[in-house]
């Protein structure tokens, strides 16, 4: 079959209906044009052409003038005119193109194709979080494609909207493997006319000559009508500085360019402050000594952009990661798994049964062998015990303090919508899913339901987009077999509180130290310390119930070998919250190990964080959407230390940098084409 007329049709009909549009065919050199209203009038046409050609279709809407070139309604070998980006009245369909690296003309193989795929799954599930309508999803024979419909009338401003937004998730998404063509911004490109073959280099098994479809069937009888707003696609083109911006994939730390340069013994020969910026001028690029003079250079920009350019030829495609990379080899590795921590249920000795009530009772039986005043060589002597580290998937938190230490207890605290619910459940997610530790969870403030579902959109995240929006444009749910899926790998993982039972706080830990004698779990999350009836643990004195229950959690927390999170919400802050405003007892501030707030990087806070730090508007922290402050580590003394984070709405999933690819289940969640 040399093309398949009913998926052209439908393929012309959603991308066009009954307007004009141009077909071009390439056999060669040979490039025959026809503009066409009817497929019919095409189909007929497309018969008398040799079967070695490459069919497309222009995208955007025609001129209605150009029907009248020599090319009316027949395919014409070497026409004198084609239609030019002039000839264009406006955009009505953005094309992102996602192309598998590989040689100059030849195909695609298998794993390039399902490289671009896994791609276009990603940048579907991204730009649902930025609010982009449902794109017509094809593929196009050697890579894939998402059309997304939009309104732009044809002006430069609207051109370079477009050129940008493409910019944008090619910074973002391409890698060595497929790259997002940015070249396919300007009006008149032409596409792979679906239902067609592309017949790129030879048609080998390995790289077969494959018929371009449209594969989301289901979803494109209305596409012609979701329309996605210009604001959203600023959003998306406004992205681009902010990708650029972040340097390190491994600390989220302010970036400092001065220090890295003399920590890797960078050569630089003059350095020029302009605009705003710095740039670096370098003695001679690290990639060919040769290249000398002002020839390359590393820039940071007002905005706290960081860059690299060297001015050869042969270092064109050289940019700032690449730079960096040259002299920090593993700048953009994520951390290993600590292979130290051993889950409680693995252990060869596992914890004592009714460890709550000992907690309850504040003591430990007592140890009359042992001295009470130690010398410094009887610590020395004493038996040394295993630091566990459990890690949370934040890689701020979990290489400045290691990870949530066991035997521990962190204090969470921050302003009302600031994130911290999300953010705690992700690190549960992660703990039991990547390092196999048990988790028990009790959360006051949502339904059991409610939880759940967060945990359904987090545990997907945001790699090959498995989420449906409903028809509620902010609601977003996941299929009932991911669910299973999800729910069978974490039913032995992760225990959620029946809220049914009641909130005191003597039956709620009594409870979770039975499960705990059952399950042997490593880190227990109490979301929040405000939901918890603690009253009757010190006559009604709230303030004195506080600090016995943080004193009964530390003894728990060593006597199990777990480590504990707690969230206290914060008094009514003058100022920016600091760690003085959590909760109404500054004793809870006190006894933790850790303490640590979230914030949500708004105007607000932008405000208040500039008038109690200083910081400018350009300030790196600024970048993102929210940060963890590390208030206290009484382990290590960090503290003021900030961890940025990046939100993704549809998944609620916190990421170490913008558009962050997590795949917990390896593929095996079904994905939505």
């Amino acid at each position: 079959m040399r093309y398949d007329a009913q998926a052209v049709s439908q393929a012309v009909r959603l991308l066009h209906g009954n307007s004009l549009y141009e077909i071009r065919c390439i056999i060669g050199k040979k490039i025959f044009s026809g503009y066409f209203t009817q497929t019919d009038k095409l189909f007929y046409e497309l018969d008398k052409i040799p079967e070695n050609g490459n069919v497309y279709i222009t995208l955007q809407n025609v001129q209605s003038d150009c029907y009248n070139r020599e090319q009316r309604d027949r395919l014409v070998l070497a026409p004198k005119a084609t239609t030019k980006d002039s000839e264009i009245t406006d955009y009505c369909t953005m094309l992102i193109d996602l192309d598998p690296v590989r040689l100059s003309n030849i195909g695609s193989t298998d794993t390039q194709l399902e490289a671009a795929h896994s791609k276009a799954l990603s940048i579907y599930a991204y730009l649902g979080t930025l609010g982009f309508k449902k794109p017509l999803v094809a593929m196009s024979g050697n890579g894939w494609h998402l059309l997304y419909r939009v309104s732009l009338k044809n002006t430069h401003d609207n051109v370079q909207l477009v050129k940008d937004c493409l910019g944008a998730l090619d910074r973002q998404f391409s890698d060595d493997a497929v790259k997002v063509d940015t070249t396919v911004f300007n009006p008149a490109r032409i596409c792979k006319l679906y239902g067609t073959f592309a017949k790129k280099g030879a048609d080998t098994p390995e790289t077969p000559y494959r018929q371009a479809r449209i594969v989301n069937t289901d979803k494109v009888p209305g596409w012609a009508d979701e329309i996605t707003p210009r604001d959203i696609l600023q959003k998306l083109a406004d992205t681009a500085p902010k990708q650029q911006a972040q340097p390190s994939a491994v600390s989220d730390s302010p970036f400092d360019i001065d220090e890295w340069l003399k920590r890797f013994n960078v050569p630089v020969k003059e350095v020029v402050n302009a605009n705003g910026g710095t740039r670096y001028i370098l003695e001679h690029c690290p990639f060919d000594p040769n290249h000398k003079g002002k020839d390359a250079a590393v820039f940071r920009q007002a905005d706290g952009t960081l860059g690299f350019k060297c001015f050869h030829d042969s270092c064109s495609g050289k940019g700032w990661k690449d730079f960096r990379l040259h002299f920090e080899p593993n700048a953009y590795e994520r951390p290993e798994p600590d292979t130290s921590l051993k889950p409680n249920h693995m252990s060869a000795q596992p914890p004592p049964q009714g460890i709550w009530e000992k907690a309850c009772n504040l003591s430990v039986s007592a140890h009359n062998d042992e001295p009470k005043f130690y010398t410094l060589s009887d610590i020395l002597a004493l038996p040394k015990t295993n630091e566990e580290y459990i890690p949370t998937g934040i890689d701020g938190l979990d290489k400045m303090l290691g990870g949530l230490k066991k035997t521990l207890v962190t204090c969470v605290s921050g302003l009302r919508g600031s994130g911290k619910s999300s953010v705690l459940s992700q690190i549960l997610l992660h703990a039991s899913l990547y390092a196999g530790a048990r988790c028990l969870m009790f959360s006051g403030e949502l339904t059991e339901r409610t939880a759940a579902d967060w945990l359904f959109r987090q545990a997907v995240g945001t790699s090959d987009n498995l989420l449906k929006m409903s028809k509620f444009e902010a609601k977003y749910y996941v299929s009932d077999e991911n669910k299973k899926i999800i729910a069978d790998t974490l039913s032995d993982k992760l225990f959620i509180y029946n809220n049914n039972y009641g909130n005191n706080y003597n039956s709620v830990l009594s409870e979770m130290g039975k499960i705990h004698d059952e399950k042997q779990v490593d880190l227990i999350l109490l979301d929040n310390l405000m939901s918890l009836d603690i009253r009757e643990a010190a006559r009604n004195d709230k303030y004195e119930a506080q600090s016995r229950f943080v004193e009964q959690l530390e003894m728990f927390a060593k006597l199990t070998n777990t480590h504990i999170i707690f969230v206290a919400h914060p008094r009514k802050a003058q100022g920016f919250l600091r760690l003085d405003d959590i909760s109404g007892s500054g004793d809870i501030a006190n006894r933790v190990d850790n303490a640590l707030i979230v914030h949500r990087c708004n105007n607000d806070f932008k405000r208040l964080s500039s008038q109690c730090f200083g910081w400018k508007q350009d300030n790196i922290n600024y970048q993102c959407d929210n940060l963890i402050e590390i208030c206290k580590d009484r382990e290590n003394g960090t503290q003021d230390e900030f961890v940025r984070l990046f939100f993704d709405r549809a998944t609620k999933r916190f990421g170490n940098s913008a558009g962050e690819k997590t795949d917990y289940f390896n593929g095996r969640l079904n994905k939505p084409f």
